[in-house]
């Protein structure tokens, strides 16, 4: 949610804009929530600052999502979710693989179709 929409719906945030998670240091998270650019694109429309950084992800559009993969088991507290969109494309059960050699565990919570997308919904957990 942008701060705009949020001043419009009268709700109180406090926006910080940032890469991923490199405005905090020492912090450590119970619920990770991450709706990533995951979009199948070329690598260069990765990290951008127009409208295209809200859906690029890259390679296997998971240039984004895999970055954060390798911070998570420094942010996430012991006993934290994490939770994370995909799409088919992001090929899920390479991701599912990665967690595992960081110590997570994974449940899929919702897989769905959304127009063009088959989307699918991890958990994860230690």
């Amino acid at each position: 949610m942008s701060l705009s929409t949020a001043l419009q719906n009268k709700i109180l945030l406090d926006a910080i804009n940032m890469d991923l998670v490199s405005c905090f240091v020492n912090n450590k998270f119970d619920v990770i929530i991450f709706n990533p650019p995951y979009v199948v694109t070329e690598s260069a429309e990765c990290g951008g600052c127009g409208i295209e950084a809200s859906w690029a992800g890259g390679i296997k559009g998971r240039e984004i999502i895999d970055r954060l993969l390798d911070m998570i088991p420094k942010y996430l507290s012991p006993d934290g979710i994490f939770y994370l969109l995909l799409i088919k494309e992001n090929i899920p059960t390479e991701v599912v693989q990665i967690m595992f050699k960081y110590g997570f565990k994974s449940e899929t919570i919702i897989t769905r179709q959304v127009r063009n997308e088959q989307q699918v919904v991890l958990k994860f957990y230690r």
